[in-house]
């Protein structure tokens, strides 16, 4: 082993984001090896790999904030949600293991808007979007599950090798459905 580089929390999470990324299981053992330093070096950043994995998830949550925020910067409506949409997708797809994860720990209550400040900032971006678009609480709440369903399906089945024809590519499907979903939007919430 060589000279031990200087770990941080930050660089533990990347590695680890790579590494599932790549396919591979994340244990303490594999990212020391990774890391080039003793797995017990790691305990001092998380106590558990399950903190770690929850870690990992948060990133997630926080490059999906970084970046909406910079793709989002002076829209508003439905700009602003072709934006996020499209700045989801592309992290998602390009962290799909990562994505899973947190879509896995979020179904489970291990990471939750009420306990994570990344998360609520996140549901917070959604909802001051959804505001703008939806006149009452019960059509915010339909088009959330709307749009989540659109970008999570198209990130899942994407990444699942679906969406093959060549007739459009991946992207330019995606952004014309958006496109389509978004300008029906008016109709789609007056119909109960």
């Amino acid at each position: 082993m060589s000279k031990p580089r200087k770990l941080s929390q930050q660089l533990i999470i990347e590695a680890a984001v790579n590494s599932l990324n790549r396919g591979e299981t994340v244990t303490f053992s594999s990212l020391a090896r990774q890391l080039d330093c003793h797995s017990q070096a790691l305990y001092p950043y998380f106590k558990t790999q399950r903190d770690l994995i929850r870690q990992v998830a948060l990133w997630f949550i926080d490059q999906l904030n970084q970046e909406s925020e910079k793709a989002m910067a002076g829209l508003s409506g439905k700009a602003a949600v072709r934006a996020l949409a499209l700045t989801v997708r592309t992290i998602g797809l390009a962290n799909y293991p990562v994505f899973t994860m947190t879509m896995r720990l979020s179904s489970e209550g291990t990471i939750s808007y009420d306990r994570n400040p990344a998360m609520a900032t996140f549901r917070e971006r959604v909802r001051a979007l959804l505001i703008e678009l939806a006149a009452d609480e019960p059509q915010r709440v339909l088009l959330n599950r709307l749009i989540r369903d659109y970008v999570v399906g198209e990130i899942v089945n994407v990444a699942s090798g679906w969406f093959q024809n060549k007739t459009f590519s991946q992207l330019d499907s995606f952004t014309k459905n958006l496109n389509l979903l978004l300008e029906e939007l008016p109709e789609a919430l007056r119909a109960k």
